[in-house]
């Protein structure tokens, strides 16, 4: 036949780009492989498509929307957003974690921070946790 429209692969079938139910006319050459792919619903529902996209978007260091965490800034390369470290910010939140070390409340190390007037913003305790939660996970997950 010919190459398959995915893979380049020995295209042994054609696939309606439009199901022919809703008035489909065009076709892609695939092969067999791909052509179970395009047809196998667990892969190809779109929320699984949507999340995986979003996996590799975050892998790659990507802005997949939402608010800038914290210990973060954007940096615009393109057409893409990539959220790179902020090192006056990580530095704070070293200090709330080396507090956290030493078995220091939430409630005082919001204290603390406030006292110091850290990064010219007052610190909430709902803030601190979450920084203390998602360290040591990718943070931009956890925005």
């Amino acid at each position: 036949m010919g190459k398959c429209f995915e893979c380049e692969g020995v295209s042994r079938q054609y696939h309606h780009v439009v199901p022919r139910i809703y008035g489909g006319a065009k076709t892609v050459p695939l092969c067999d492989d791909c052509h179970a792919k395009v047809h196998d619903r667990k892969r190809m529902n779109i929320s699984h498509l949507t999340k995986q996209a979003l996996k590799a978007k975050r892998a790659r260091g990507e802005r997949t929307g939402g608010s800038v965490p914290f210990g973060y800034t954007v940096n615009t390369q393109g057409n893409t957003q990539v959220l790179i470290p902020n090192p006056p910010e990580q530095k704070t939140i070293e200090e709330i974690m080396d507090m956290r070390q030493d078995q220091v409340s939430f409630r005082k190390i919001v204290s603390v921070l406030n006292e110091k007037h850290a990064h010219g913003k007052k610190w909430h305790l709902a803030t601190i946790q979450s920084i203390v939660r998602c360290h040591g996970r990718f943070t931009i997950e956890c925005a």
